[in-house]
């Protein structure tokens, strides 16, 4: 019988010193996936610009359909709080991002100009999210505007 209790009492110990570390990499694995569709977006974005024309609202142009994953929270992938794509606006620049539970956040700037028509897009469910990127002038409307825009929707 003091085997058995010897048993579980060793076994618990185990676990909790390992737990911290499952938590850990859970989080790391789940940050290199969100880092790797997040640079995926924003290859896009540099591409269209660097790559194709922009155009009128009303001309259909350059796209590209890009997708972020954001997993289910299990042993192996953390709880994801939010995924964010920000526009640019006046006061700030055009940014990518996402929160995970345990309050590690990532933000990456990017270097085009970004818009998002109805506000910034968040994510918070899990599961795979499309976005459109298309390339147009200024700020994505028929006014013109100074140069090329991508602007991001959601993809259905």
């Amino acid at each position: 019988m003091i085997r058995i209790v010897l048993t579980v009492a060793l076994a618990t110990a185990l676990l909790a010193v390992s737990l911290p570390a499952v938590d850990s990499a859970r989080g790391d694995r789940t940050a290199a996936s969100l880092d790797a569709d997040l640079e995926t977006v924003r290859d896009a974005a540099v591409g269209l610009v660097d790559e194709d024309d922009p155009t009128r609202d009303d001309v259909a142009g350059a796209r590209r359909l890009v997708t972020v994953d954001v997993p289910h929270p299990s042993w192996t992938a953390a709880t994801v709080e939010r995924v964010t794509v920000r526009g640019q606006t006046d006061s700030s620049v055009s940014t990518l991002g996402y929160r995970l539970d345990s309050g590690r956040r990532s933000r990456l700037r990017l270097d085009v100009p970004l818009r998002t028509p109805n506000g910034p897009l968040v994510f918070t469910t899990p599961g795979a999210h499309r976005l459109a990127l298309s390339l147009a002038w200024g700020d994505g409307d028929s006014s013109g505007g100074d140069g090329p825009t991508v602007v991001v929707r959601r993809e259905s």
